[in-house]
């Protein structure tokens, strides 16, 4: 009981650890359609410095070597101050200091065929995570895209996905084009969020095509084989510079399918076993020209999103920055000045706009904020000019970063490594065991001493993925390994009995 207990606080130790560490936001002046003389190294920068409660620093101006207005990542230390900066294609440190030029392989063409290597016109781009084994090294994660005929309206895509690996600490790169899978992939969108367990990692990246999927697990040992899933029902079409995003708490996916068609596909989202389910297509077409590159993002609870609509190729659309509500498909007009691209901060608490106003003929870059927006149409309360600032903001699609507050879910029956309710564990009453272990080619499993509630049995791996999940025959379970394609190595079982939680390890041999 008391190695389960320091365990325990081991690991929520490292979840508390980890909160701030998207709590930076970058972006910077250049725009390379308004002219070269506007779009010069060393890129003064903007950071936006978060904490729970909300925006607690502006820091400018910083150069950080970096492109970024079109794709940018951020990743901050323990302390929420920032250590690495990325658009994918360039890595630097917090001040700025180049770790490297390029990130793609040497086969991969530059972005665009641009010959600035610093530029990157990909929408979305890289994610950083923690390393969930080691609080000293983090990942970056990046897809390295060119333009080609991928399928049916796709012009570019990401022809492979990697990682570099990070010295937190010390602001060092260890190493870079670590392969996680060779399918081509949807550019940019990548997407993570917490497992039930509240340490690992489930990572998504969308195919090229609107029905497909890549799912892996980030965990101590590394990232697992990413599983290529299909989902039944959705129309099999290419699609490119897609976006997508969870809920702040885990439980929604949303992808919008991009640049082409406007669809957004609605998913329920499983922390435990990772899988997608329960999709809803909402048909945003009436109100979203075609062709357009429409950025957007989603309110924390996932149940709005607010979208950046051009009149490109349909002048009878007005520019606007608009709401859409899942749970009632209602659209709500929220501005016709706030046209950039909008972007829910790290704490989940608001979204951001880019601003200007013109005070004495004077412009000034400012930003605005949408301060309630999981609240429907013009109560999200959009408030406008709250912060003036000296670069231009210019969000041209939204970051990509994970929700690192999202924590374990209590008394969850994935929780494999027993962070919450630890005190349930073990009940003095009960007799639980588990045998023969090691095991070969059939798994016992005994509870006694405890009133039946309907008892389930969970499997997991050691990454933390289900295997297995089924009813609990109670006294005595038998489990046929055979059955289940179980290979030799550390495994974990759980049996959930109404409120109560059993969990046992075992090793197959």
């Amino acid at each position: 009981m008391r190695a389960k207990f320091i365990l325990g606080c081991f690991l929520l130790c490292n979840w508390g650890f980890a909160q701030r560490q998207a709590d930076n936001l970058i972006n910077g002046r250049c725009n390379q359609y308004e002219g070269s003389s506007n779009c010069q190294p060393p890129y003064a920068s903007v950071v936006f410095k978060f904490n729970d409660e909300g925006l607690e620093e502006i820091i400018e101006p910083l150069n950080l070597n970096l492109a970024n207005n079109y794709s940018r990542a951020a990743y901050s230390d323990a302390e929420g101050n920032l250590a690495f900066a990325s658009n994918g294609w360039r890595l630097v440190d917090h001040q700025g200091n180049v770790l490297s030029n390029r990130l793609y392989f040497d086969w991969v063409p530059w972005p665009a065929d641009n010959p600035d290597p610093t530029m990157v016109l990909n929408s979305l781009g890289p994610l950083f995570l923690n390393d969930p084994g080691n609080p000293n090294r983090a990942y970056l994660f990046y897809g390295q895209y060119k333009g080609g005929n991928f399928g049916p309206e796709v012009l570019k895509a990401d022809v492979v996905f990697t990682y570099a690996y990070l010295d937190v600490p010390n602001r060092a790169l260890i190493s870079q084009n670590n392969i996680v899978m060779h399918d081509t992939s949807a550019s940019g969108d990548m997407q993570a969020c917490r497992h039930a367990n509240g340490r690992d990692w489930w990572l998504i990246k969308p195919g090229i095509y609107e029905d497909e999927y890549f799912v892996g697990l980030l965990s101590p040992t590394g990232i697992s084989e990413m599983q290529k899933i299909t989902i039944p029902g959705i129309i099999h079409r290419g699609q490119f510079e897609t976006l997508s995003y969870f809920s702040f708490d885990g439980l929604k996916f949303l992808h919008f399918t991009g640049k082409r068609y406007k669809y957004l596909h609605e998913y329920d989202f499983d922390r435990c076993t990772g899988t997608l389910s329960n999709p809803v297509v909402h048909d945003l077409t009436d109100s979203i020209p075609w062709g357009d590159g429409n950025a957007c993002t989603i309110s924390p609870n996932g149940t709005k999103l607010y979208i950046r609509r051009s009149n490109w190729q349909d002048l009878n659309l007005a520019i606007a920055l608009l709401q859409y509500d899942l749970t009632n498909a209602q659209w709500t007009h929220i501005s016709s000045t706030h046209t950039a691209s909008p972007q829910i901060t790290p704490n989940g608490k608001e979204i951001l706009l880019s601003d200007r106003i013109i005070v004495n003929d004077t412009s000034y870059r400012t930003l605005s904020r949408i301060l309630q927006p999981d609240l429907p149409g013009l109560l999200c309360n959009l408030v406008s000019h709250t912060d003036t600032l000296q670069n231009t903001p210019s969000f041209v699609y939204p970051s990509n970063f994970a929700n690192f507050r999202l924590g374990p879910i209590d008394g969850s029956a994935c929780d494999t490594l027993g962070i919450n309710s630890i005190e349930g564990f073990e009940k003095p009453n009960a007799d639980v065991s588990v045998y023969p272990n090691p095991a070969t080619a059939v798994l016992n499993i005994r509870l006694l001493n405890t009133q039946a509630q309907k008892p389930e049995v969970y499997i997991f791996n050691a990454l933390g993925a289900v295997i297995y999940q089924g009813p609990f025959t109670y006294p005595i379970h038998t489990l046929p390994l055979r059955d289940l394609n179980i290979s030799k190595g550390l495994y974990w079982m759980r049996i959930r009995n109404g409120n109560e939680h059993f969990v046992k390890r075992f090793v197959v041999e």
